[in-house]
């Protein structure tokens, strides 16, 4: 939440007329997540935290294996919302940030998860058993097919299964790598990965700012320098926070 309450305060990101003017407003945008578009996490986190001991329940009934399945049908259901075929099909229009802001299109993965926690040997020793051709023709046909549905049917983020697959395969390759280099690059991502999520939107409105009027501005080779310099700024702030006296508050751990 501490970061609802940064969005709010950074002049540059708060919206006009966008800062709650009562104290349940606030309390609301801060639990919600609602002062920034990247924070609508927060309020995916407190449904799953409410469901969590519910879920666990579950998991340890059935060993997850079989609860996958209809994790998956509850997500892959969730994202089919947001399709514009689908809500002229029933009639319903469903708002995509509020189906965003529900725990139900991110259900499989906190089942994934949990699965994974479940069996933690086993499943440590079959994702480092998969092969490597099966998992770089999953990877990047699903990187493919989801490029192709972004571009041509407007769907992009959450709202394809191809985002799961490809999701998967990414973890799957993060615990291939480093039986092949020596680079642990599970941890290296998921020490800095969340605190650059968090910060990003913040350095790309002020380097936005800095950089408007520049000859390059709109070029392939201007959307390369920028995401570059997006991505180090952001690391570096990281980097710093993760120096500092209780900066994992911030950044995550």
């Amino acid at each position: 939440m501490s970061w609802s309450l940064i969005y709010l305060i950074y002049p540059g990101v708060t919206k006009s007329g966008s800062v709650p003017h009562t104290f349940g407003a606030l309390l609301e945008t801060l639990v919600m997540g609602t002062s920034y578009y990247h924070l609508y996490f927060l309020f995916v986190m407190t449904q799953f935290y409410l469901l969590f001991p519910f879920l666990r329940h579950l998991f340890q009934k059935w060993q997850g294996i079989t609860l996958l399945p209809l994790m998956l049908g509850i997500t892959l259901a969730a994202q089919m919302l947001t399709w514009s075929e689908v809500q002229e099909f029933i009639g319903i229009h469903m708002n995509e940030v509020t189906v965003r802001r529900s725990l139900f299109p991110w259900l499989f993965y906190f089942a994934f998860g949990g699965w994974l926690g479940l069996h933690p040997e086993e499943s440590l020793h079959q994702l480092r058993r998969f092969p490597w051709t099966l998992l770089s023709v999953l990877l990047l046909s699903s990187a493919v097919l989801l490029l192709h549905q972004m571009v041509f049917l407007d769907r992009g983020g959450y709202h394809t299964l191809m985002t799961i697959l490809l999701s998967l395969m990414v973890l799957v390759l993060g615990f291939r790598l480093p039986q092949r280099f020596r680079f642990n690059w599970v941890e290296t991502a998921g020490r800095y990965s969340f605190g650059i999520f968090l910060i990003h939107p913040m350095l790309l409105h002020s380097l936005n700012r800095l950089a408007e009027g520049w000859m390059l501005e709109g070029t392939g080779l201007w959307f390369i320098l920028w995401s570059v310099s997006l991505f180090a700024v952001s690391l570096a702030v990281t980097k710093m926070l993760d120096r500092t006296p209780f900066g994992y508050l911030l950044k995550g751990r």
